[in-house]
């Protein structure tokens, strides 16, 4: 058998094509991957398991679970906007809090606590609780956190292909790229540092598997790519419609706001609230098309147009520069898949399920 690497790149962008195949020319195949519905939680699983979210049992890193939430604590209003009143004073109560739940509670309001819980595990995190293209083909996980970083995690499997000369099947997650966008946005002094980076490393790498003989393997894969933010919006629903918590449910996340109750006055006034926010509720087609039909996942469920940001969210008080988490067939929303050999059948642009069996192929 000869050498498999597959490298994740997070939020590599479909754009950056033409600039691969002239900087690492042994990639001489490529794809455009057109992402799931959700976050990277969510795409990883279509990637590396196959699986929508209605298949995974999750979207994004939270759900609605009325009273099996991750505190038993009922925190009142009281005490959450007390706490809110200062950057410091909330950042030092939800650190305490975070060590007391074992789990960052983000900026999510203290008192809906109780009926939120954390939710999805990364596809390639040991604990993911389905099959995978790393369990159903044994393997070798070098991960940024396991390692701590990116370089620390592409050290480590250079050692393992400079010590060992057994045949290698092994895959390298990398996740700082994506942190430079978010941060500095796209085409950003600091974002054109970091991908010199990453094509360093996969000429280093593609270098490494050369001096072990002739054959090997390449894929380079990411889950999405990126939209540059122009402006915020909010949705408070919990401020114009009392009852969160208790009359429905709410998650606000950085693109996407969801909406849980069994009233339908309640639904129907959710509706008419998002009326002026640039988005719109996603329709049951839309919902059966990109594996998210659960009404676990929310009864409702708003998408943001492109370049709009939701701040606050439940996720952060402050915006980004750059995001992802829009409409999936957005040209922007396009992730990026290279290899040294063709890895699937499909056209220009593959389904990040479709995917999951071209990575299955590459491995067998």
């Amino acid at each position: 058998m000869t050498d498999r690497v597959l490298v994740f790149v997070d939020a590599l962008p479909y754009q950056e094509r033409e600039r691969l195949a002239r900087e690492v020319p042994a990639l001489t195949w490529a794809r455009a991957i057109e992402p799931g519905f959700g976050y990277s939680l969510n795409v990883k699983s279509e990637l590396f398991a196959g699986l929508a979210p209605d298949q995974a049992g999750f979207l994004n890193e939270w759900t609605y679970r009325p009273g099996r939430g991750i505190t038993k604590v009922g925190y009142p209003r009281w005490f959450d906007r007390l706490v809110s009143a200062t950057w410091l004073g909330s950042r030092v109560v939800r650190r305490v809090l975070a060590k007391l739940y074992g789990e960052s509670l983000r900026n999510i309001p203290l008192p809906l606590l109780t009926d939120l819980d954390r939710d999805g595990v990364n596809a390639y995190e040991r604990g993911f609780p389905h099959e995978s293209v790393f369990t159903e083909f044994e393997v070798e996980r070098f991960l940024y956190s396991e390692f701590g970083s990116d370089g620390a995690a592409f050290e480590a499997l250079l050692r393992r292909l400079d010590t060992d000369e057994r045949p290698v099947k092994a895959f390298l997650a990398t996740a700082e790229l994506d942190h430079v966008l978010h941060v500095h946005a796209v085409n950003s002094p600091e974002y054109e540092a970091e991908l010199k980076v990453v094509i360093g490393r996969m000429n280093e790498l593609l270098s490494a598997l050369q001096r072990r003989g002739e054959g090997a393997r390449v894929c380079l894969v990411s889950d999405h790519g990126m939209a540059s933010v122009h402006s915020e919006v909010t949705f408070e629903l919990d401020t114009a419609l009392p009852g969160a918590g208790k009359s429905y449910g709410l998650f606000v996340d950085a693109t996407m706001a969801r909406v849980w109750s069994r009233d339908e006055a309640v639904l129907e006034r959710a509706r008419s609230f998002a009326g002026d926010i640039p988005g719109h509720y996603l329709d049951a087609e839309e919902r059966r098309a990109w594996g998210i039909s659960s009404p676990e996942f929310g009864d409702l469920v708003f998408l943001l147009d492109e370049g709009y940001l939701f701040v606050p969210s439940f996720m952060g008080d402050a915006g980004v520069k750059a995001m992802h988490g829009y409409d999936p067939r957005l040209d922007s929303q396009k992730g990026l898949l290279a290899a040294n050999v063709p890895v699937v059948d499909e056209g220009e642009v593959v389904p990040a399920r479709a995917a999951y069996q071209g990575f299955r192929n590459f491995f067998s």
